[in-house]
């Protein structure tokens, strides 16, 4: 009877060992069921990674346009030739503001790679318009060719005739060629919001 009350108090002293062992092995069983996959999940890694396909095919497509375009060289350099080919014509030949157009003069002239200046191709129905018209309006002046030619492409970018005349040691930037003095004055009021100080000379 004695030993039967003395197992007794030994589990009365020590109950929470058993509550332990139950309490690891709900945790270990638990933590099982967590690792399983849900369906929800597959769902959403599938859906993960056909978007990541799809934007990896998609810069793969880029990066094959892009060096189809670089093979493609050989057809650009024909375009360029092509557009070389055609005739650049003096920007001040007529009085017009705006560019004369290239497809009216469709003369064939052998481009200069060498020069870096605009090969002036002279054509006689011009000239003939030329003979008359003496007057220009001098809107800007600089020390080197490469700001004159950057003023130039303003101008025409804006829709304006314009050349350059070199001087001494600077070289000219003019707009448009007219018949009369006053004539160029009439025209020059289009840009003075522009050029304050332009000046009408002589061609």
């Amino acid at each position: 009877m004695s030993d039967y009350q003395s197992r007794q108090s030994q589990f009365e002293l020590f109950p929470s060992s058993r509550q332990d062992s139950a309490l690891e092995n709900d945790k270990k069983s638990g933590q099982l069921k967590n690792l399983t996959v849900a369906p929800e999940n597959i769902i959403v890694v599938s859906i993960v990674l056909i978007i990541t396909l799809i934007v990896i095919f998609s810069f793969g497509v880029e990066k094959g346009k892009r060096l189809a375009l670089k093979n493609g060289g050989v057809e650009a350099g024909q375009t360029a030739e092509l557009a070389d080919e055609t005739v650049i014509v003096q920007e001040n030949l007529l009085n017009n503001p705006e560019v004369v157009p290239v497809e009216q003069h469709t003369e064939m002239a052998q481009p200069d790679v060498t020069e870096d200046k605009q090969e002036i191709l002279r054509i006689p129905e011009l000239e003939k318009q030329l003979e008359n018209k003496n007057y220009t309006i001098q809107v800007a002046s600089f020390k080197t060719k490469e700001y004159a030619k950057k003023e130039i492409e303003a101008l025409e970018k804006k829709g304006f005739t314009a050349s350059m005349v070199a001087k001494g040691d600077y070289v000219i930037v003019c707009v448009g060629r007219f018949e009369g003095k006053d004539e160029a004055k009439r025209f020059a009021e289009r840009l003075k919001h522009q050029y304050n100080d332009y000046l009408v000379r002589r061609f």
